[in-house]
Order: C-alpha cells, then sequence, then structure tokens
C-alpha cells in the first residue's frame, strides 16, 4: 500500500459494515446504507465520505437476528436494525460515539481494543 493510499484510509474515524448478504437482504441494507448516507450528509456535510466509511459485506454471521452492521474502530456490532434505528446509530455513535445499547450484539473487549485510542466524537454541522 502506497503512502497516499494510508494516509486515505487514516482519514477515516469510523468504517460501518453492512450486511448484504441474503437472510439481511430481507431488511433493505441497501436502502440503509443510502438513509445513513444522507443523514450523514446532512450533519456533517458532503465531506462525511473522507471521515465516515460505509462499506457493503457479505455475511458477517448471526443469520435471523440481521441487518446487522459493525462500527469501527469500536468494533461494535449492530442487530436488527431496521429504518427507524438509522437516524439514532448516526447521531449517537457515528457522530457522538456512543453505542447504541439496545441494538448491540456484541462488542470488541478492553483486550480486543485499545479504548483510549477511539477518535474523538466528530464534530457536526449546526442542524439549524
Amino acid at each position: 500500500m502506497s503512502a497516499e493510499q494510508t494516509a486515505c484510509m487514516e482519514d477515516y474515524v469510523r468504517h460501518v459494515f453492512i450486511c448484504t448478504s441474503t437472510t439481511c437482504a430481507e431488511g433493505d441494507p441497501f436502502g440503509l446504507r443510502l438513509q445513513m448516507s444522507r443523514l450523514l450528509r446532512e450533519r456533517l456535510g458532503p465531506e462525511f465520505e473522507q471521515r465516515v466509511k460505509i462499506t457493503k459485506t457479505l455475511c458477517l454471521g448471526h443469520c435471523g437476528l440481521g441487518p446487522n452492521m459493525v462500527v469501527y474502530p469500536e468494533g461494535v456490532w449492530y442487530k436488527g436494525v431496521r429504518a427507524a434505528d438509522i437516524p439514532e446509530i448516526v447521531e449517537r455513535h457515528l457522530i457522538g460515539g456512543q453505542p447504541v445499547e439496545r441494538l448491540v450484539l456484541h462488542k470488541l473487549g478492553p483486550r480486543s481494543l485499545a479504548m483510549e485510542t477511539l477518535p474523538p466524537p466528530l464534530a457536526a454541522k449546526d442542524p439549524a
């Protein structure tokens, strides 16, 4: 990987993986991704794409609990995400840095992730 590619990846504050595999696809993960992108653009401006990476992925496991998504660097796994949950995930977790506990399936433990290295909350545009 070139230095330019490394610098580009380091600009991301959070990386969201959204399962689009067969079982999760029944919950419209593509629509969830579009909704998340739209809300992030509204709150952070068009440059959100340099701060938050949203990636479609195949099976994350835990089929039947989906749609599932994972947010890094925190390593928070969400289950059963619906369109009504996306505004809260965007506001509380992706911008505010606090997981939405009622949707959490799993969190990486302190041995897996140095908590002191997590990024600060993102600066959102004034919602006025």
